[in-house]
């Protein structure tokens, strides 16, 4: 039997179509992480690189565990070198899983909408600020991300499990990440939904006690710190701000930045997060009759209460990561992964069922996607803070050309100084 010639001329197509999003996906994502790539290591990420569990059981101590007997090794000029390499390798990693990602969804979903918001994903601040931070552990949680998705996807619950539990012992980020992703990636699928959510949720909620209960760090990794040329005054805040503080404590201080710099941190959470909220906006008009399917609802009939909770779960699990500025002052930083994981709700909701596609989508949405993404695309990086800004101009990895024009440097400029007018 001779195979059909429509269906073949249908696949070839579909694999152009591919290989087209995957170079265009390939450029965009390239040139937002050449905006905030740089040589300087971020002292608040380095430093998880010299803690192990020589000074007892302590949050966020699996990185230094892997990394510090083959550092002790090297001679501490080395160390920058492998930091370096490795924020390199991940970063590549991340950005080619992503593209990946991205063109397989798009071209199943045939969608132009999903196109422009996969888009306004590469071209958001999430890569540029993942390049920006040299050394942080935020990469290393997104490609965890990936595998817990990955892996529920393949209904491999216990492989997500475990692999969710190996980003929270590198950092507690991962919860806010990861966690409601594998909610609702659990909530799609067969027979087997019910016990995957509530083993996810209670995996969670295990996680989150761990979290909490954790004894105090030891005060000696302060002179660890110092040992491997940190300032004393630098060793002493990174363990003061990075690993004592409960989570009273620190929530306190933050509501008091909050209350003192109201308008400071909504800019910066707006500047990072709009692109999330633009393509949840888009989950919501174009795959509203996916979403409805996949809330396990059975006693409550479709219409506006279903749809209501559908929406806020959709917005939840996307906008997760703002949660974290309840506790963490680094505003653009968690605002920025935004995009991520709106992204990745959109990819649960269009492998859910195809045919539950709106087909009569505005294409008003393709249209505020793409006009979003060439503004940030022609934006350089920006790191926003409640105590002020970062450029990158110091040690950038290559100039970035926007800087290099007098009227967009000074438009640029003209914004910080109205940003930092009322810094607390």
């Amino acid at each position: 039997m001779k195979p059909d010639g429509s269906a073949l001329i249908s696949l070839s197509q579909c694999t152009t179509a591919v290989g087209r999003d995957t170079i265009l996906f390939l450029g965009l994502g390239a040139i937002s992480v050449l905006k905030g790539l740089n040589w300087a290591l971020a002292p608040e990420g380095s430093y998880l690189y010299y803690i192990d569990y020589r000074f007892g059981f302590l949050m966020r101590g699996l990185v230094g565990q892997i990394f510090s007997p083959f550092l002790a090794r090297l001679p501490h000029s080395a160390h920058e070198k492998v930091f370096l390499a490795w924020h390199f390798l991940t970063l590549t990693v991340l950005l080619v899983l992503l593209v990946r990602l991205a063109a397989q969804t798009v071209a199943q979903s045939r969608r132009v909408d999903v196109l422009a918001m996969a888009a306004l994903l590469f071209c958001s601040p999430f890569l540029a600020s993942l390049a920006y931070f040299t050394a942080a552990p935020d990469i290393l949680l997104c490609l965890l991300t990936l595998g817990v998705v990955a892996a529920i996807r393949a209904r491999r619950f216990l492989l997500a499990w475990l692999i969710f539990l190996v980003g929270v012992l590198i950092h507690q980020l991962m919860v806010f990440i990861a966690l409601p992703l594998m909610v609702l990636f659990s909530m799609i699928g067969d027979e087997l939904r019910t016990r995957a959510v509530a083993g996810s949720l209670a995996i969670g909620l295990a996680a989150c006690l761990v979290i909490l209960m954790a004894p105090a760090p030891d005060p000696r990794l302060i002179r660890v710190f110092i040992d491997q040329g940190i300032s004393p005054e630098g060793a002493r805040d990174l363990y003061d701000f990075q690993l004592s503080q409960e989570l009273v404590e620190i929530s306190s201080v933050m509501a008091g930045w909050w209350l003192k710099g109201f308008i400071n941190g909504m800019i910066a959470v707006a500047y990072g997060a709009l692109p999330g909220v633009a393509i949840l906006g888009g989950c919501l008009v174009l795959l509203r009759a996916s979403i409805q399917a996949v809330v396990p609802l059975p006693l409550l009939r479709p219409g506006r209460p279903r749809a209501i909770l559908t929406a806020i779960l959709v917005l939840g699990v996307g906008l997760s990561p703002l949660l974290v500025l309840a506790m963490a002052w680094d505003l653009s930083r968690f605002a920025a992964l935004c995009p991520f994981t709106a992204f990745l709700v959109a990819v649960a909701l269009v492998g859910f069922d195809r045919r539950q596609l709106n087909q009569s989508g505005p294409s008003l949405l393709a249209l505020t996607c793409i006009v979003l993404a060439v503004a940030y695309l022609c934006l350089p990086f920006l790191g926003l803070w409640f105590g002020g800004w970062k450029l990158n101009a110091d040690r950038p990895f290559i100039r970035d050309p926007i800087l290099a024009l007098e009227p967009m440097r000074t438009a640029i400029e003209s914004f910080l100084r109205f940003y930092d007018r009322n810094v607390p």
